[in-house]
Parts: structure tokens; sequence; C-alpha cells
């Protein structure tokens, strides 16, 4: 079975395997939005990044950060217009819509997914590939899950 596990943000990171870690990447939000719901039949949206689209080709469940708003984040978030959390539902009516399966995963998951090993697949330098760490720790988390018989769909 092929998994996209995916950090959202403006900055997005993503994992891919099938169930071993195969690769992961940073993209701009919207753009793996368009490339995931094209790659999954949903949409004809263009787009821009024909590997990253090649990559999604086949995937058969999706693993998603559930992000949310930190009670001390509120006060610095006037006027912000959470394009993180419409990502998350763009990213959710996709998967419904091409009847695919996925999860959401706390972002509380990474301190597992270090123990289970996700750094021997994180990309260097870290800083800059930090998005698509936690998107590798995300897989890890789900496929950790999935051989101890305690992943869970959302859907």
């Amino acid at each position: 079975m092929k998994i996209v596990a995916i950090d959202p943000g403006e900055s997005l990171g993503y994992a891919i395997g099938t169930p071993e870690w195969e690769t992961a990447g940073t993209s701009e939000l919207w753009d793996f939005i368009h490339a995931l719901g094209r790659a999954l039949g949903v949409t004809e949206a263009a787009v821009a990044d024909q590997e990253l689209l090649d990559r999604l080709d086949g995937v058969e469940f999706v693993v998603i950060e559930d992000w949310q708003l930190y009670p001390w984040e509120l006060e610095n978030l006037g006027w912000d217009k959470c394009r993180t959390a419409r990502g998350i539902g763009a990213l959710e009516y996709i998967c419904q819509s091409a009847s695919i399966p996925y999860t959401l995963q706390p972002a509380a998951i990474k301190d597992t997914a270090v123990s289970a090993g996700a750094e021997e697949n994180f990309l260097r330098p870290l800083h800059e590939n930090r998005h698509a760490n936690d998107a590798t720790m995300h897989l890890t988390y789900y496929l950790l899950q999935q051989r101890v018989g305690r992943a869970e769909d959302s859907n």
C-alpha cells in the first residue's frame, strides 16, 4: 500500500512509503493539494511539479498532521486566514471524494516516531527540511501503529 504522510502548512512537508520509507520533500501548500487532487482523480487542476504528481501516483492512504491553534498563539493571529486549516479541509475533501482512507494524527507523536527510528530517514540539512522530516515522523508513527495493530482511520 502506498502511503503519503503530510505535515501541512504554507511550506508543506510530505513523506511517501510503501510501507517502507521511500521519499520525502517540501512543497507549497496549494501546489501539493492540487497535485494530490489530480493524482487521485478528483480535479483536473494544473500541476506545476510533474515529479511530485508522479510521486503521488497510486497513493492508497493519507496521514495528515491535525494542526490546531494553541491558546498561547491566539493573540498573534488577528486577521490570520488560517490557510493551514483550510488546506487540511481540502485534503480531507480530496480523500473523501476519491474514497481514499485517511487519518489525522496529533503533533505529539514525534517523540515516539524518533524512538522508532524516524531520524534514519531525515533529509539534511535538518532546518531546511524540517517540514519533510516532520512528515517522515508521521509516516514512521503510522507504520509503527500498523505493526502493533493500533492505527485507525478517521473516516
